[in-house]
């Protein structure tokens, strides 16, 4: 019990005497989201958020200090529409308007991640205090960003070096359940050229794709780079970034200890140019992923041998990118991305497989008064499936006075993966076996969404209605049995719906501000006539930002997700659905500025201690405390 008290009054005590010290009251305002940000993700290009063709929702790196996240897991599920996914391999995904996390597309800076274990990506992997803004889209945009982009889009983009001078930037955290983490970066320009380079140490006692934390370890190293010349007029810019991330994980089930061990590696080279004076940008991208994978079981806490089932995966990439105006109120996005995907594993025959593939799209913006046209297509060819056809429509109208609708139609896709093509599993103290099905075609979906959004001076209202009907999903099924092994493979068989409705409002005040969130969902596969697994019927949150007396920041979050479809169990010819129960989360979270660039931080995670049944990722109350300095050389 003493234990457990410590950290709230240490938090208070530094507070209250902070206060004693620093009686000067801020007379900074609250900020409300921010609507006018630039984003990329929507057209590949920049642009304000309002003109968006398609919505847009904006993470801000302020967000994500006062969230107390310390990973991209974290902070999602921390937003409606956003759920948690549940993972055997302990993995953080999650789902975006009822699909799981095998149709949600991750970028980080544009570029997708490689690295699905049982076809999830573990969002965990991807550190908090790298990351600058978080821009996600809900619903398809294959159209811009190919496969796995039909439930949405997640791209991350890490931060960058803008000072004119080097600086340094030092942060450490710790709190309950093995919670330690410490970073630290420099960054700066000399003349044409800026940089920054990061490190990161983690370490946690909490796996987020589990609802039982046994057993549960996590330990990572992150490391970042990037490097920028941009020769002042020249309209000429060559860019370079590094990503690495080295991560040791572990949980219980049942009687055994199960180990992962992963090695993520990344790297990007591009080159942007102006072009006609100017009014376009011409880019060409180098990029390559790779993610190295070994998995290990064993009846004791630590692993008996370094022998186990290792798997690489690795995707090279060269991406030609145009956006231009072709004449007043039109531009064009267009370009090709040429793809090579490799995996290496035991499980496949021969041991390695590759897949190459070009897929070259186009989307057109047209301006007539208050009306944005925006038509696009991408044509997909794969040497393993063929080609696809990807279009869509969307507009974008102005009525005046801040009020504006958006509308779009378009068809989504995922690719079969190396798993569903290529890989034999072999499970037999059970007794079943996996093939492979290199025959399987592309899943598919068609997409209809409508909204409204007002946005004033400091306050906002967005609503958006959609719905998804999606077929030939793969499942697997049985194939034959041989004996006491039974055979199953994989087909394109399942079809659904998913339907919703989000709703957001905030206003900001000189010293408050307030967000609130809504969201309704309805998933149902429409052959079963059933639920779909971890589609979460309705979810809310709710925000309060306070500024305090003596430069206090205050920030109250309540979270509501309602009961959940988690599992199914057949009884003769009767399925029935098990639902996880109905689940309510509070965090707070406090940050002061001491001097020279020094801000102390503390929070709690789920304040009232309320831990429901096989929610995964849901943890007993957490209480934290952090510091961190930001400091010119």
């Amino acid at each position: 019990m003493r234990r457990s008290l410590l950290a709230p009054a240490f938090v208070a005590a530094v507070f209250i005497t902070s206060a004693r010290l620093d009686a000067q009251q801020s007379d900074s305002a609250s900020t409300a989201k921010p609507l006018g940000a630039v984003v990329v993700t929507a057209s590949r290009r920049l642009q304000r958020v309002t003109d968006a063709p398609v919505t847009t929702e904006v993470i801000s790196r302020a967000e994500i200090e006062k969230s107390g996240a310390q990973d991209l897991n974290a902070l999602l599920t921390q937003y409606v529409g956003v759920q948690p996914e549940p993972s055997v391999a302990g993995s953080g995904g999650v789902q975006i308007e009822g699909l799981s996390s095998e149709h949600v597309l991750v970028l980080v800076d544009g570029q997708p991640l490689v690295g699905r274990i049982d076809g999830e990506l573990d969002l965990s992997r991807v550190p908090a205090w790298m990351i600058d803004h978080v821009e996600v889209i809900k619903g398809p945009l294959s159209t811009l960003y190919g496969s796995s982009a039909m439930g949405g889009v997640v791209n991350v983009i890490t931060r960058d070096a803008v000072l004119s001078r080097p600086a340094v930037t030092l942060a450490a955290t710790g709190g309950t359940q093995g919670r330690l983490e410490a970073n630290g970066a420099v960054r700066g320009s000399a003349g044409d050229v800026s940089g920054l380079f990061g490190v990161g140490r983690r370490q946690d006692d909490v796996q987020p794709g589990r609802s039982d934390q046994s057993g549960a370890r996590a330990n990572r190293w992150d490391a970042n780079g990037k490097l920028k010349w941009a020769p002042a007029g020249s309209g000429l810019s060559v860019d370079g970034a590094l990503l690495g991330v080295r991560e040791d994980q572990r949980w219980q089930s049942g009687q055994l200890y199960y180990f992962s061990n992963n090695v993520q590696a990344d790297g990007r080279v591009g080159v942007q140019s102006l072009l006609n004076g100017g009014s376009g940008r011409a880019g060409l991208t180098f990029y390559y992923s790779q993610f190295s994978h070994t998995s290990r079981q064993a009846t004791l806490p630590e692993p008996v041998s370094d022998s186990g089932d290792v798997s690489t995966e690795s995707l090279g990439r060269v991406e030609a990118t145009y956006s231009g105006q072709v004449r007043d109120g039109q531009i064009v996005d267009a370009g090709i991305d040429v793809d090579r995907e490799a995996l290496s594993t035991d499980r496949i025959l021969g041991q390695r497989r590759t897949t190459m593939s070009a897929e070259p799209y186009a989307q057109y913006t047209m301006d007539v008064g208050r009306l944005s046209l925006v038509p696009g297509a991408r044509l997909s060819y794969s040497d393993q499936w063929g080609t696809h056809f990807t279009p869509k429509v969307a507009a974008l109208y102005r009525l005046g006075g801040g009020v504006a609708l958006r509308a779009s139609v378009g068809t989504g896709y995922r690719a079969p993966d190396f798993k569903e093509l290529y890989i034999t599993f072999l499970n037999g103290s059970v007794g079943y076996v996996v093939h492979g099905n290199p025959d399987l075609t592309p899943e598919t979906s068609t997409n209809v969404t409508g909204g409204l959004e007002w946005t004033g001076s400091n306050a906002y209202v967005r609503v958006q209605a959609y719905t998804n009907r999606f077929s030939s999903f793969i499942e697997s099924v049985q194939e034959a049995d041989s004996g006491a092994i039974e055979q199953f493979t994989y087909a394109n068989i399942a079809h659904g719906v998913t339907r919703g409705v989000d709703v957001d409002a905030g206003v900001a005040l000189r010293m408050l501000s307030l967000d609130a969130s809504y969201g309704y969902l309805e998933a149902y596969d429409r052959g079963a006539g059933l639920p779909l697994l971890g589609a979460t019927p309705r979810s809310a949150r709710l925000t309060g930002d306070v500024q305090l007396p003596a430069r206090v920041r205050s920030s109250l979050t309540v979270l509501y997700w309602s009961a959940a479809p988690a599992s199914q169990a057949t009884v003769g010819l009767a399925t029935t659905t098990i639902y996880r129960g109905a689940f309510t989360r509070v965090d707070g979270h406090v940050s002061r500025p001491f001097a020279r660039g020094v801000e102390g931080q503390a929070g709690v995670t789920n304040l009232f201690d309320t831990t429901p049944r096989d929610w995964p990722g849901i943890t007993e109350r957490r209480w934290y405390v952090g510091v961190s300095v930001d400091r010119g050389l």
